[in-house]
């Protein structure tokens, strides 16, 4: 049996932030401590999720994270990080063997990490993840440097950590005994004991977050390239909007969705019997309503529609702009008030790569998007009952990219099939809250 031990009890000093200690901060829709414990429960290892928490904390949290009841427990954590593990200690149930320890201002941990430590303690008391230092490591006495070891030998400590059970009350009971209070992790206590330790690959992306530039890195981290299939997951039989299902690549997007055996309702200016025009508000309202009086609920909306005026900020029209934002922005605000969204569904919008920089004779449209991915990632943090993410596709050949850049290389660019795919695969494998992914 094995349980996790997430810390989130830190007062978080350096973050400069007095009412909201890090691991509580709203990174792309979710608290910061909640893509740990996402990744915790999505492995399926453990048997108990202890979250020691900050005092002031605890009643919200558990209101919160109620409907997560029946696989954690969330309790008052310590005044230092080894007091919050010590008092979780008491928690664990007679039947554990490996306990793992992470710190829940590391939002980008993964299941490999996990996996790979739980391995370790068959033959090791005791692991934890180490990446490579790579700067000069200088030694100090206060004052002055006292001497700079080989770097080659220098590892960066990270968490998860993880402890055979037994090992872990032992280090903490001596280091109690002999007034130790300090200690910055669990294996500098069993390190103590003589207790030999297996060394786990780490991550660069696996960083603390501890001041303000963390959480704008992490934010950029949230924006991850997507590559890889992971697990299936069954779109079979679920009722989805697709709203820009005439070309490019919500054509290919309802294609994919057929073959996985899902029902789709094509939503355009030219579809039956529901149709969409995004430039025309009444339109928009018209077939929300529409769409409620035949349809309790659906599972889903993929928002794929888009317009685009290539020109300078001089030379475009404002009627031009005025389109953009109607279709590429202001239409996701009645649509998103109004679609008969079930408790759960899914809302996925797709962008476009342009949205992180304005470029040249693209600006307009670029702020259009930028736009409608920031009010999706604020919808994220508002409907928690949804499930929401934003992929935002590389160049792609589609009928709006070749009007607009006619002498493109199409080798250059991503095919609609291959994104469309690509898009279905993630979906199948995986559901954030408030995430950008680039898809190439």
């Amino acid at each position: 049996m094995h349980a996790a031990i997430l810390l989130i009890g830190g007062r978080s000093e350096r973050f400069l932030d007095p009412t909201t200690p890090k691991q509580f901060q709203r990174l792309s829709g979710k608290r910061v401590f909640e893509y740990a414990l996402d990744t915790f429960l999505k492995t399926e290892k453990f048997q108990q999720i202890l979250l020691p928490c900050h005092p002031d904390w605890v009643e919200s949290l558990t209101k919160e994270l109620a409907y997560l009841k029946s696989k954690i427990f969330l309790f008052e954590g310590g005044s230092t990080r080894q007091e919050s593990v010590y008092r979780s200690l008491k928690y664990l149930k007679d039947d554990t063997k490996k306990v793992v320890i992470h710190d829940g201002a590391r939002p980008f941990i993964n299941t490999k990490m996990i996996e790979d430590l739980l391995d370790a303690l068959d033959d090791y008391e005791a692991a934890g993840t180490y990446i490579q230092a790579t700067d000069t490591i200088g030694v100090s006495d206060g004052l002055e440097i006292t001497s700079i070891p080989d770097r080659t030998t220098m590892l960066r400590g990270q968490t998860p950590q993880a402890l055979k059970k037994d090992t872990l009350l032992t280090a903490h009971e001596i280091a109690k005994k002999q007034n130790i209070t300090t200690a910055t992790c669990d294996v500098q206590l069993a390190l103590r004991l003589g207790t030999k330790v297996k060394i786990i690959q780490g991550h660069e992306t696996n960083i603390k977050i501890t001041t303000p530039l963390d959480m704008y890195i992490s934010e950029h981290l949230l924006r991850r390239w997507v590559a890889s299939i992971k697990k299936p997951h069954d779109f079979s039989g679920k009722t989805i909007l697709l709203i820009g299902a005439s070309g490019g690549i919500g054509q290919k997007i309802h294609q994919e969705l057929l073959n996985e055996g899902a029902k789709v309702i094509p939503l355009s200016r030219t579809t039956s019997p529901f149709s969409i025009d995004l430039n025309q508000s009444s339109s928009v309202f018209k077939a929300c309503q529409d769409l409620r009086v035949a349809f309790e609920e659906l599972d889903g909306c993929i928002f794929c529609a888009g317009k685009l005026y290539k020109g300078s900020i001089e030379s475009i029209s404002f009627e031009e702009v005025e389109e953009m934002t109607r279709v590429n922005f202001t239409s996701l605000i009645p649509l998103l008030q109004n679609i008969p969204l079930k408790k759960g569904g899914l809302f996925i919008l797709i962008g476009s790569s342009s949205y992180y920089r304005g470029r040249k004779e693209i600006g307009a449209y670029s702020a259009t998007k930028a736009a409608s991915i920031n009010l999706i990632q604020s919808l994220a943090e508002e409907r928690p009952d949804l499930d929401i993410q934003v992929f935002c596709p590389k160049r792609t050949d589609t009928p709006m990219r070749r009007k607009n850049f006619p002498l493109e290389d199409p080798q250059e660019l991503a095919r609609p099939l291959e994104v469309a795919q690509t898009i279905l695969k993630e979906l199948k494998s995986h559901l954030g809250k408030g995430e950008i992914l680039n898809v190439f």
